[in-house]
């Protein structure tokens, strides 16, 4: 029997999940133990056994969740397997996901059970596993984020780069992949539905988008091709673009094939060259430093105001470094808006190329940065109108969606968040044109 180790939320459904969970592991060869107060030095020392993990990251009233035991090896170790009643922090995702449901949606003990039992039985044929040291802790770290990424690859994962209202025939593609129409075989399909991540019209910092597409780059590493769901926007979209800058970013180093599928026709072809250009050496630069920090798994959102305390200091704000773009308020505190008829009016503008630049620097003739007290202004207006700051005359209405997640990690036995939170809601804001 392999062990396993149960972090559970204190709730009556947490504490049910737990005991069905001890029943479902020895059904699949384990023998689980129920941690009755956990704690972030608890979960170190699991992971030090390499031991299965299962961690109910449920969001509960009162701050009944355990949150407080969270630590970041949780989106390295693949046995650690993260399941939720609640929709998770956008940071806390787990390496192995759907033990929780997609935004604004919800889980019962019975699905998260049922995904369960698929993981521990692919989990008992790497059991058991050497238990780890100090000294091949974090290289162990590494190797299962690398592992995980390449069963994927080797599966032949397609992820799908799409703009959003096409996700109709976009569903249609994945079950034709999937059944094997266009390989001969089976293969597995990721693509992310509206919402899920960001809508499309959702209005969302410089850095907010950033750490978004740092999590589609994972999505697309994990990948053997990308599939271009081709359509004559398909460009004008901040996220589409992002998805084959990453693809130009690897090349050389496990780059996934751009195959380009043209829904009317329903063909597949293979991307042009005038695609396929290496991004400079200054432009990969750029890059790095834009996803450093923004990156959820190196750049926690708590690293923030010791950043602000330095700046603060007198002749150290204005180092490089410290003056960087990505602290300032306006890269991480002005929201983006995207208007869609200022995007039908440049459509010409796009072509069928990406502006690597302008993509990097959050640049366009349909994007626009708005005051942050404006935007909460126009939330305490009677009407939430909002005028396209490109002056074509559109007027948009701002609608409020469930609040998106952010995770605080423990810091030397002390909270991170506002108000000492490990959980803080960010609000959400769409951008909806008005008839």
């Amino acid at each position: 029997m392999h062990p396993l180790i149960v972090f559970p939320t204190k709730t009556a459904h947490g504490t049910e999940l737990a005991k069905r969970i001890c029943d479902l592991a020895l059904q699949c060869g384990y023998h689980a133990h129920i941690i009755d107060d956990p704690s972030q030095e608890k979960l170190n020392n699991a992971c030090f056994t390499n031991q299965v993990i299962v961690f109910d990251a449920t969001i509960e009233k009162n701050d009944q969740h355990i949150y407080h035991a969270a630590t970041g090896q949780a989106m390295a170790f693949d046995q650690i397997l993260v399941v939720s009643r609640t929709y998770l922090p956008i940071n806390f995702p787990g390496l192995r996901q759907g033990g929780a449901p997609h935004y604004s949606n919800s889980f019962s003990n019975d699905d998260i059970l049922r995904w369960l039992k698929v993981q521990l039985i692919t989990l008992t044929l790497t059991m058991p596993r050497k238990k780890l040291s100090l000294f091949s802790y974090i290289p162990a770290m590494s190797r299962s984020i690398e592992q995980h990424k390449e069963a994927l690859r080797k599966e032949g994962q397609i992820f799908i780069s799409y703009r959003s209202h096409e996700v109709e025939g976009v569903q249609c593609l994945a079950e034709k992949i999937v059944n094997g129409e266009f390989h001969g075989k089976k293969k597995t399909v990721k693509y992310i539905r509206p919402g899920a991540l960001v809508f499309e019209n959702e209005l969302l910092t410089a850095h907010r988008r950033w750490m978004l597409n740092v999590i589609l780059e994972s999505f697309i590493a994990a990948s053997e091709e990308v599939w271009v769901y081709q359509t004559e926007d398909y460009y004008q979209s901040w996220w589409t673009q992002g998805e084959i800058v990453h693809v130009l970013n690897m090349m050389g180093r496990n780059c996934p094939k751009i195959r380009i599928y043209d829904p009317k026709s329903g063909t597949i072809s293979e991307a042009p060259e005038s695609m396929m250009v290496p991004l400079s050496i200054q432009q990969k630069k750029i890059l790095a430093r834009l996803e450093s920090n923004a990156n959820p798994d190196t750049m926690g959102p708590e690293a923030f105001a010791a950043m602000e305390m330095w700046r603060q200091i007198p002749g150290v704000g204005k180092m490089p470094y410290f003056n960087d773009k990505v602290f300032s308020d306006e890269f991480n505190f002005w929201p983006l808006f995207e208007c869609n008829k200022c995007s039908k009016l440049h459509l010409q503008d796009f072509g069928q190329s990406i502006d690597v630049d302008g993509f990097l620097q959050c640049k366009s003739p349909h994007l626009f940065r708005l005051d942050p007290k404006k935007v909460i202004e126009i939330m305490n207006s009677p009407s939430r109108k909002l005028n396209c700051p490109g002056g074509c005359g559109s007027i948009y209405t701002l609608e409020e969606a469930a609040p998106r997640l952010l995770w605080y990690a423990r810091r030397m036995g002390k909270p991170t968040g506002p108000d000492g939170k490990y959980i803080t809601e960010m609000p959400c804001y769409r951008a909806i044109v008005s008839e």
